[in-house]
């Protein structure tokens, strides 16, 4: 009588089986498969975009600097713009008509192989370039 009534209690639980699981855990990996490169390129979208608006920052700087010396010639980057994320330097064309600002993506993060480029000129124009 007790092994009917345990046998008779175990078949009416109720539960998940082997197949139910297995195909729960294959579509959260095809979600995932599909979210990540997304959630990715948002990132990198978003770190470039931080890259940009300290090139604009520095852009206006080297404007400035122009503005008093008639030249780029000896412009430097004054201060530690450089982030986790970016490191920046300016190189100044032979003929000191032209700045070019350059954000280099740091080597173990997500922006590892991007560079932003702000050529800043003479007339008061600026190019932008990604990488």
């Amino acid at each position: 009588m007790k092994n009917r009534r345990a046998i008779s209690l175990l078949a009416s639980e109720k539960g998940f089986t082997l197949v139910e699981l297995v195909v729960v855990l294959a579509v959260i990996g095809i979600m995932v498969a599909v979210a990540y490169p997304t959630y990715t390129n948002t990132r990198i979208r978003a770190y470039t975009a931080e890259a940009k608006a300290i090139l604009q920052e520095l852009r206006v700087d080297a404007w400035d600097y122009y503005l008093q010396k008639g030249s780029f010639n000896g412009f430097t980057i004054v201060g530690n713009h450089n982030t986790e994320n970016w490191t920046f330097t300016a190189t100044v064309a032979q003929d000191y008509k032209s700045v070019t600002l350059t954000a280099t993506g740091v080597a173990d993060k997500i922006v590892k192989n991007k560079t932003v480029t702000l050529q800043v000129k003479d007339d008061g124009t600026a190019v932008l370039t990604e990488q």
